[in-house]
């Protein structure tokens, strides 16, 4: 949950008061039993390793007791504490990149780090988001008992508040130079991710998160280092990065050969910004993927930042929520709280995950009058086990996705073959590909095409998934994957023809293109696919296994999907991105169908050898698995007729039931596969639209592209 900026304090007695901590925002997952502890940051990266004085704390009851019987997940904030008692940020920031375990252990002995919370969302797996404020401060309270009362070496604290006084709190946390306060309505709920007016956050000094997108380069004392920094924030009207200013002031001079070694990783051709309306210095561009805090006075009229200090990098922030933070009118908000009652608020902001599991069935939410789904079958089958981050999930759970995603879905599977990926006992059960369905009974609603296998000299019946019944039946098939071809039917019955002409004896092969292939269509396909997939090993791997999915594997295909996309944007090429639900990644670059299945796989082959040209290190083509290790593979042979990938929206077999979602290439540096499940997804569609959506009316020529 997160707070809306207001333009000054306020008293009231509905509302209380905290001090706002200029610290790190952690969530901490604690199951007994299982022996868990966890503190994950706001965006979701774990952070555990970096804090083990509050992980010693939380086992040890020397401080502080925690009272559940199995689990608990609290919310708080990390902060590094001067001499003073003050949030010492600058220090903080020394311990947020440092992976040594050896210098881990002795900075959490120099200035070790002390966790304030204010919030309880789970105990036991009783989920308390929908209690009132004050309710969960009680129980929080309840829970967290310290048994060393005023002790400054408290490693867990409870964050305290005043009631109803703002105003004067605001002046003296002012007094203090603390970075503002937080307002809480007494009776709110808690609503994950969301930025609530339920919550409001008072700056003691006006601060802007910015996207770093080049630097300057230095003179004089820093001639070795770089000059300022060139800023940009994102435009969600425009749906790109718009420029700041720039600022060189507000580092500490040990931070300067950090940074830019940083910088030297990171460098790109292309400003990342549409447009730069001045630079001091001739500039050098990095990728968009940092953020940081900057104080400023005020805003230009070219909504340029006056007077820009840097404040701190926020490995906490993603690059798209680097938004102009505008300042709501005080009044106006309160006002618009009493008028309306939080459960309706609460209710038409968002739903939890637990919520929205608990709620997943689909006799509570697929329209029996207009989806035939009597033909649905074991819907209480177990289809993933539990696990911490997500409790069973069955059949239903399956089908009930599919229903929600159905109108998203759809656009990327009609008239398109399928080859069925079956999990009929889940994904710890046997699997199997399914081509044809031969004369096995179907629905009415369900179609088939007829294609020729050249590989068995028989004609398949493929399934086609042309609306919402037949995906539904599909996935009760225990088709956890859908996956389409990479073309369209056009002419169901000229596809049939070229199928019985192949697998006759006395229709040449050649009389079969020419008379049918363009009216099917198959033969030509909408995208050239490049698939890219990781071979950076965890070493949990089983001996001579496939790579397990892990984050340094799944940021070497982010970095060679950059890689890609500056050589596409080179040649003009537009291209779009999406998680295979893996470690990998998939690029499309949507075509005219007018190109063949072999013109397509020969281009994709000719870039991959282009990019295996330019980056040796970090790509490879080579079909010896063992050649591949430490690389990133690129497939190029997905372009040939009959092949698949996971289509767009498709939930993949993974043991934390991720989903192939496609995203904006700006969103790419700050996201992970598993960021996208089949308990979330359908809430992110909805909240940031189909990344990829129009791709088959934004078809490109490549003959023309190659004229130019």
């Amino acid at each position: 949950m997160l707070a809306t900026l207001i333009d000054k304090p306020f008293d009231n007695k509905e509302w209380v008061f905290e001090v706002k901590w200029d610290g790190v925002r952690a969530i901490l997952f604690l199951h007994k039993t299982k022996g868990i502890s966890k503190i994950v940051s706001r965006n979701g990266k774990t952070i555990t390793h970096r804090y083990p004085e509050i992980i010693e704390a939380v086992k040890s009851s020397s401080a502080i007791i925690i009272n559940c019987k199995e689990s608990i997940i609290l919310d708080g904030e990390i902060v590094v504490l001067n001499k003073e008692g003050r949030p010492d940020f600058q220090s903080h920031q020394r311990r947020m990149n440092v992976d040594s375990i050896k210098d881990i252990e002795k900075l959490s002995h120099k200035m070790p780090a002390t966790y304030y919370l204010f919030d309880i969302l789970y105990i036991d797996g009783r989920n308390l988001q929908s209690l009132s404020f004050l309710e969960r401060r009680k129980s929080l309270s309840d829970v967290i008992v310290q048994t060393m009362k005023n002790n400054n070496n408290n490693r867990i604290r409870i964050s305290d508040f005043v009631d109803e006084r703002g105003i004067d709190i605001f002046q003296r946390i002012k007094s203090m130079d603390l970075e503002g306060i937080i307002a809480k309505n007494k009776y709110s709920k808690y609503i994950q991710g969301a930025r609530s007016t339920n919550w409001l956050k008072i700056k003691n000094i006006k601060s802007q998160d910015c996207v770093v997108i080049g630097y300057t380069r230095g003179e004089g004392n820093r001639q070795r280092y770089f000059g300022s920094l060139l800023l940009a924030i994102y435009d969600i009207q425009e749906k790109e990065l718009r420029f700041a200013g720039h600022t060189g002031s507000g580092f500490d001079f040990g931070q300067l050969n950090e940074i830019y070694s940083k910088f030297q990783q990171m460098k790109i051709e292309r400003c990342p910004a549409k447009y730069i309306s001045y630079t001091n210095r001739e500039p050098v561009w990095i990728r968009p993927e940092l953020v940081a805090e900057i104080k400023f006075s005020g805003w230009t009229k070219e909504k340029i930042m006056r007077s820009p200090i840097f404040l701190r990098f926020r490995d906490d922030k993603r690059p798209e929520e680097c938004i102009m933070e505008k300042e709501s009118n005080t009044e106006q908000v309160i006002v618009s709280q009493q008028r309306h009652h939080q459960s309706s608020i609460t209710n038409t902001t968002t739903t939890s995950l637990v919520t929205t599991r608990a709620t997943m069935s689909p006799t509570n939410n697929i329209d029996f009058k207009r989806s035939r789904i009597n033909f649905l079958s074991n819907l209480d089958k177990v289809y993933w086990p539990k696990t911490s981050e997500h409790p069973e999930l069955t059949k239903a759970d399956l089908i009930e996705y599919y229903n929600r995603v159905s109108d998203y879905v759809l656009y990327y599977l009609k008239d398109r073959p399928l080859s069925l990926s079956r999990y009929p006992e889940g994904i710890t059960g046997k699997h199997f590909f399914h081509k044809n369905w031969g004369d096995k009974e179907k629905p009415e609603f369900v179609n088939t095409v007829q294609v020729y296998s050249k590989s068995t000299g028989n004609i398949n019946d493929h399934l086609v998934c042309n609306n919402k019944d037949a995906l539904l039946w599909i996935a009760n098939l225990g088709c956890i994957e859908m996956h389409p071809w990479h073309s369209r039917i056009k002419d169901y019955t000229a596809c049939k023809d070229i199928a019985e002409g192949y697998s006759s004896s006395y229709l040449p092969p050649a009389a079969v293109n020419i008379l049918n292939e363009e009216k099917c269509g198959l033969n030509y396909p909408d995208f050239i696919v490049f698939d890219l997939d990781p071979y950076i090993y965890s070493g949990e791997e089983k001996e001579e296994g496939e790579p397990a999915y892990n984050i340094n594997s799944f940021k070497a295909a982010v970095e060679v999907a950059y890689n890609l996309k500056d050589l596409l944007d080179m040649l003009t090429i537009n291209s779009y991105v999406k998680t295979s639900g893996k470690t990998g990644l998939h690029i499309f670059v949507p075509i005219n169908n007018r190109y063949s299945f072999d013109q397509t796989r020969r281009f994709a082959e000719t870039i991959g050898k282009m990019l295996v040209r330019r980056y040796p290190q970090k790509v490879t083509m080579e079909w010896d698995t063992d050649k591949r290790k430490g690389k990133v593979f690129f497939d190029h042979n997905q372009n040939s007729i009959g092949k698949t990938i996971a289509s767009v929206f498709s939930v993949r077999p993974t043991i934390s039931a991720t989903v192939s979602m496609p995203i904006k290439w700006e969103e790419l540096q700050s996201i992970l596969p598993t960021d996208f499940t089949i308990l979330n997804a359908f809430e992110e569609i909805k909240k940031s639209e189909d990344a990829w959506k129009h791709i088959l009316e934004k078809k490109q020529d490549l003959e023309k592209i190659f004229g130019k």
